[in-house]
């Protein structure tokens, strides 16, 4: 009997892969651009988170020195009685640290003039002492002939608004309250930053104590700067005497500026404001993107400069300011009717 073989088995050949689409390689190369702009995106917001609670962290800080300072002056007032007269200074600034440079040179508290208060810079040294025991003056772009607009702070090259509403609060505690001082210095070392410097290194503003228009060190006081997550100085108001258009005006700024200030202290209960510009305060107050839209600028916000209707911190930009008062911002963004 013959034997039938079983069939040969196919032989199944592998298929040739066809290759990628130029469209389905355009489809990957997308969702992979769509994919690590998500991680790009994701990574830059956990950084700004971070640097928001550093931010919050400085600002606590900053603000227990604040409150050290007004106990001071409550208990043993250096400044309120002894140097500027009790009820004119806590007119304009409480018991709080001034928001004024003014105050440290020649003529005082604004609106001094040469027979009103003197100067909270100390005693100066040298020949200067006879005439004006407390005389001093701030050179550098500040200048001692007046108190125009100045490009006070750079970053990074770039100049930045004055930020000397800071210096003078910092000066002021450093000279005149030590308890505060010491708090301040529980600040990591990054965000405490000094002025700009030329080119030798030495300080561009200072404290000209000897009044020789050189930076003498210890003589001298240097002008030191608080800055936030993101390097850039902090802002603190403590002006509270608005004085209405028309009336003699004593200070450097103007009435709407001198206004705003004073309304938005009093939402504050008092306290003088202590706030960070947030992630994009580098950008914002760029010197250039001021001069653009000066209501990038908190109190012009507040005072209502071109279209802005006033009362109300509206201009974006604002809206991701971090106040040492957490309160406050609510009552700043909410239209008042």
């Amino acid at each position: 009997m013959r034997t039938v073989s079983p069939p040969m088995p196919l032989v199944s050949w592998p298929r040739r892969r066809r290759a990628f689409t130029l469209i389905e390689l355009l489809v990957v190369m997308s969702i992979i651009v769509v994919m690590l702009g998500a991680i790009v995106v994701a990574g830059s917001g956990l950084v700004n988170r971070a640097r928001i609670r550093s931010t919050e962290s400085v600002l606590s800080v900053v603000r227990s020195a604040l409150e050290e300072f007004r106990h001071e002056q409550s208990e043993t007032p250096t400044i309120t009685r002894a140097r500027q007269g009790e009820a004119r200074y806590r007119l304009r600034y409480g018991l709080y640290p001034p928001d004024e440079l003014e105050v440290f040179t020649d003529s005082g508290l604004p609106g001094g003039g040469a027979a009103g208060g003197r100067s909270l810079a100390g005693r100066a040294v040298g020949g200067a002492a006879a005439a004006n025991p407390d005389a001093a003056v701030i050179p550098g772009p500040l200048g001692a002939g007046g108190y125009p607009n100045m490009d006070f702070y750079t970053i990074g090259g770039q100049p930045q608004f004055e930020h000397r509403d800071l210096a003078a609060m910092v000066l002021a505690i450093e000279l005149h309250c030590e308890p505060a001082a010491a708090i301040l210095d529980r600040l990591p070392e990054a965000n405490r930053t000094a002025g700009p410097l030329l080119a030798d290194g030495e300080p561009q503003q200072f404290l000209d104590r000897d009044r020789n228009d050189q930076w003498d060190p210890g003589v001298d006081q240097d002008i030191r700067y608080v800055v936030d997550g993101w390097g850039v100085p902090l802002t603190y108001l403590a002006q509270r005497d608005y004085i209405p258009a028309g009336a003699a005006e004593a200070s450097s700024n103007d009435p709407a500026w001198n206004q705003a200030s004073t309304e938005m202290i009093r939402l504050n209960g008092d306290e003088p404001i202590l706030m960070s510009y947030g992630p994009d305060g580098r950008d914002q107050l760029a010197r250039e993107a001021i001069d653009a839209d000066d209501t990038a600028v908190l109190v012009r916000d507040w005072v209502g400069a071109g279209t802005n209707q006033g009362g109300v911190l509206d201009n974006p930009l604002n809206l991701d300011n971090v106040f040492a008062n957490p309160e406050l911002k609510e009552k700043l963004t909410k239209p008042r009717t």
